[in-house]
């Protein structure tokens, strides 16, 4: 993490029982980059509550995929 100097997006649920959020948190103090951003999303688990086979979106996953834009947005611009 500390050799990534390019902005970097990390997502995270709350709830993620496959891989602890300090995880996230700890790749975030690591980071080589002043442009790392941590989206912790509350009680979102490791999927940010999807299902196979896909049963449609959730309010989790779409903030998920609202802040991915935009962040995308901020840095290809």
């Amino acid at each position: 993490a500390g050799r990534l100097t390019v902005p970097w997006l990390l997502v995270h649920g709350s709830a993620d029982a496959t891989i602890p959020v300090e995880v996230a948190a700890a790749l975030r103090e690591r980071s080589g980059s002043p442009a790392t951003e941590l989206l912790v999303v509350e009680e979102g688990n490791h999927v940010f509550g999807a299902r196979h086979p896909w049963a449609g979106s959730t309010p989790e996953l779409d903030l998920v995929f609202d802040r991915t834009v935009a962040f995308l947005a901020r840095h290809l611009a």
